[in-house]
């Protein structure tokens, strides 16, 4: 079994559009402006401002992924199938609905590929609802 510290982290990009959807829980790890990986002794909201520097909090897929189950509504999973793995966006709401990947089943070769790509189509749909 994986522990958190070897859970895969967002990447950059997708750090600086978790803090730009509104992601503010507190961690250890970040991004500085530069998109280099750094980890403080405290836990705390690294997505600050100050003029072109800023820092972004680099949480896991999965509690990216349940930031936005948690505090957005969205929910999604990842299945295993025969040609591989697929995600799939489940509700968005009260409103369960069936997203896969355009309405196409696109396989991946692995589970963490597949939940990293949910969680740019979940953060798509939060930027399109701002």
């Amino acid at each position: 079994m994986k522990t958190e510290q070897q859970l895969q982290l967002v990447t950059f990009e997708q750090a600086k559009r978790l803090r730009n959807s509104g992601f503010d829980w507190e961690l250890c790890e970040a991004y500085n402006c530069n998109g280099r990986i750094f980890k403080t002794t405290e836990k705390i909201n690294h997505n600050w401002f100050d003029g072109d520097y800023s820092d972004c909090s680099a949480p896991t897929v999965a509690l990216a992924l349940k930031w936005c189950r948690d505090e957005k509504n969205i929910s999604g999973f990842c299945q295993e199938y025969y040609h591989g793995w697929c995600y799939e966006i489940y509700s968005i709401g009260n409103d369960r609905i069936s997203i896969c990947g355009n309405d196409l089943r696109i396989f991946f070769n692995t589970y963490e590929l597949a939940e990293s790509v949910l969680l740019d189509e979940i953060l798509t749909i939060l930027e399109k609802g701002k």
